[in-house]
């Protein structure tokens, strides 16, 4: 097996291509903790935001706890990727990775503040409808995102191999 990943690795830089990175453990815990948090947030909040026009109940409740498991995930994620994910450096992935990667976290820093920030006095009820837009619009390209995220992953290893 390790034989396997030997020669795996030599045709690799035989072609000029960067070896595939295999996810560490806490790489693939932050994504799966961030990734359930998410698809826990997306399935309550905007299914039923589009089927019914509003998030109540159970369905409330539900998604907030996801959105707390999404905080913690992406907070991971930001945490075991940022320094792969710097521009002009060479760290294995493209420059749509390390796009998307930022976009996502700034698209996530976004989507939680707007609803702390809604969640406080400060805004009065307009302020409020107007945070509470900004978080169902930014949860739209977060899903955007995740979706070419997983995308460009997929083509550059792919081509990686």
């Amino acid at each position: 097996m390790a034989g396997d990943a030997a020669s795996a690795g030599s045709s690799q830089a035989a072609r000029g291509a960067a070896p595939v990175h295999k996810l560490t453990r806490t790489e693939m815990v932050a994504h799966t903790v961030a990734t359930i948090g998410f698809l826990i947030a997306a399935i309550t909040g905007l299914g039923p935001l589009y089927l019914f026009g509003e998030v109540t109940g159970w369905l409330l409740l539900i998604h907030m706890f996801g959105a707390a498991v999404f905080l913690v995930g992406m907070a991971a994620v930001a945490l075991v990727w940022a320094d792969r994910c710097r521009f002009g450096v060479e760290t294995g992935l493209n420059l749509g990775q390390k796009l998307v990667f930022w976009i996502a976290l700034v698209l996530g820093l976004v989507i939680m503040l707007s609803m702390l920030l809604a969640m406080l006095p400060l805004f009065g009820t307009t302020g409020q409808h107007v945070l509470l837009d900004i978080h169902e619009y930014c949860g739209l390209l977060f899903l955007v995102a995740m979706i070419v995220h997983t995308i460009v992953s997929l083509a550059a290893r792919r081509a990686q191999r």
